[in-house]
């Protein structure tokens, strides 16, 4: 009786809530009052119901194992990733430095070549000045030898003349006194 109402008001709401319970209710009430093959129908349906309010339970229970393990495997991803990412970023910070490190390498090794080849210029420019001044002093010594010898030798004619008109007034005076008469003059 007051299952024909439970079941009445179900279908008039529509709803399925604790529809094993009714099923196994009815199944009792069947069971006590003689109706075998009612009390069989009901609890075939109790255990249809059952056995799907465990299917859905497992399910239920299945799907958040499967949405722990697919979280916990994310989760496991991103630290993964956050760590590749941290590996990454080190990388990156020393190719960077290295980077850093060659370029300034670079500039310093060309700052010391530049001035490497200024010195060696400048020693060129000097050593070209000196070999020009020494070609200069080397054409004055010549120049100065040359006025030297020059000097030299009208010295030597200066003095070969001075000889020779020496000489020829000595003995033009020593012919000259062989005429004279006087002593004194000699």
């Amino acid at each position: 009786l007051y299952t024909d109402k439970v079941l009445g008001l179900r279908t008039k709401f529509n709803n399925n809530y604790d529809s094993d319970l009714l099923q196994y209710l009815l199944f009792k009430n069947d069971s006590l009052s003689g109706n075998y093959d009612g009390a069989m129908r009901h609890f075939q349906n109790y255990k249809k119901i059952n056995d799907s309010i465990l299917g859905t339970s497992k399910k239920k229970e299945i799907e958040e194992l499967k949405i722990a393990y697919e979280t916990l495997n994310k989760e496991q991803k991103i630290k993964l990733l956050s760590e590749q990412t941290k590996l990454q970023e080190s990388k990156l910070q020393k190719s960077k430095l290295l980077n850093t490190v060659s370029v300034w390498s670079l500039v310093l090794l060309l700052v010391i070549i530049g001035l490497l080849y200024n010195r060696y210029r400048l020693k060129q420019q000097n050593h070209s000045k000196l070999e020009l001044k020494e070609r200069e002093i080397n054409l004055k010594n010549i120049n100065l030898r040359h006025l030297l010898d020059e000097k030299e030798w009208l010295l030597k004619e200066v003095h070969h003349r001075v000889k020779n008109n020496l000489q020829t007034v000595i003995s033009l005076l020593n012919s000259q006194s062989a005429y004279l008469d006087n002593d004194m003059a000699l």
